[in-house]
Parts: structure tokens; C-alpha cells; sequence
């Protein structure tokens, strides 16, 4: 991919981050791939103006296990961060060769103690069969999602712009919310 961070604290301001790519191959035995563009371990970042473009997280199956490509975008797996006025745009959780599978979250894969405030989600895909909705745009595993356009974002079940716990989006826009709940639109 195109970053790692584990255990760190940083201020990433007017940054574009496109053209990277996660691969799990097949000798990635039991694990997944994660994050082609960004994978935060954990640490606190603060992510402003930035672009998340074009990247990929891509996977292979193997004989002995099959691996999910996850946050194609961003991976976060912890940490406190916050992600401001940026933009994810045309990533993809691609599949390779026979029995490759992607998991969800092709633009952005967040867990708790993550803030995705004032951003544009658009145009992600995953081919993400195993979950529904796989959250082609935002997969919320933990976070708050606000005042974002989630749009055109898909998987081969087509339209699929977010997934986790509705209660977690405020004055957001996207297909998938109701209309007035949280201040949605």
C-alpha cells in the first residue's frame, strides 16, 4: 500500500494519495490485505483536504485459505483520527483469479474512534458477496460519519454507498439514509 502508521500521531494536510495498491498474493495465508492507499493501525491522525484516488487492495486465494481485501481507500483499524473536507475517489477491493474475494469499505474502512467530517465518498466499488450492504463507499465498524456525500459507490449487488449502524451518520447525504433522521438528507 501507500502508507502504514502504527503508534503515531500525525497532521496530514493537502495531500493526494491515489495510485497505490495493497496485494495479499497467494502466500497470504490466513490474513487479509488492507488499506492501498492509507492502513492506520492505530495513533492519532488528523487527515485534512486530502484525496484518496485510484487505489486498490487486491487479494488472491490460495490453496489453503481465502483473504478478504479491505479499505481499498483507508484502513483504520484504531486509534483516534479525524478525516476533514477530503475525498475518496474511485477505489477499489479487487478480487484476483479464482476464489479471490474482497470484504467491504472500498473507500473508507473505519472502526471506533474514527471522525469522517465535511468529505465526498464517490465512485468506489467493491465485489464484496459475503456481506450485505458492504458499504462500497464507507464500511462503519465504529465512528461517526458527518456532513459527507456518500454517492455512485457500488458492488456487483450494485448501489452500495455505506454500511454499519445508521445512528452514526449526521446531516450526511447518501440514497441509504432516511430523510430527516439525524438531520440526514
Amino acid at each position: 500500500g501507500g502508507i502504514y502508521a502504527r503508534a503515531s500521531t500525525v497532521l496530514m494536510t493537502n495531500c493526494l494519495i491515489r495510485d497505490n495498491a495493497a496485494n495479499g498474493g497467494w502466500w497470504a495465508w490466513g490474513g487479509a490485505v488492507f488499506g492501498g492507499g492509507l492502513f492506520i493501525e492505530s495513533g492519532q491522525w488528523t487527515v485534512l483536504n486530502t484525496v484518496f484516488r485510484g487505489n486498490v487492495a487486491f487479494n488472491q486465494a490460495n490453496a489453503y485459505y481465502y483473504t478478504n481485501a479491505l479499505g481499498a481507500g483507508v484502513f483504520i483499524n484504531g486509534g483516534n483520527n479525524l478525516f476533514r473536507n477530503c475525498l475518496f475517489l474511485s477505489n477499489t477491493n479487487l478480487p484476483v483469479g479464482d476464489g479471490g474475494r474482497t470484504g467491504p469499505g472500498a473507500g473508507i474502512y473505519m472502526k471506533p474512534g474514527t471522525i469522517l467530517d465535511h468529505c465526498t465518498i464517490a465512485d468506489n466499488v467493491t465485489y464484496c458477496t459475503n456481506i450485505v450492504p458492504a458499504g462500497a463507499g464507507v464500511y462503519l465498524g465504529g465512528g461517526v460519519v458527518s456532513n459527507c456525500i456518500l454517492y455512485f459507490n457500488t458492488t456487483t449487488g450494485g448501489v452500495d454507498n455505506l454500511a454499519g449502524p445508521q445512528t452514526n451518520y449526521y446531516y450526511s447525504c447518501a440514497p441509504e439514509l432516511t430523510n430527516g433522521v439525524n438531520g440526514n438528507l
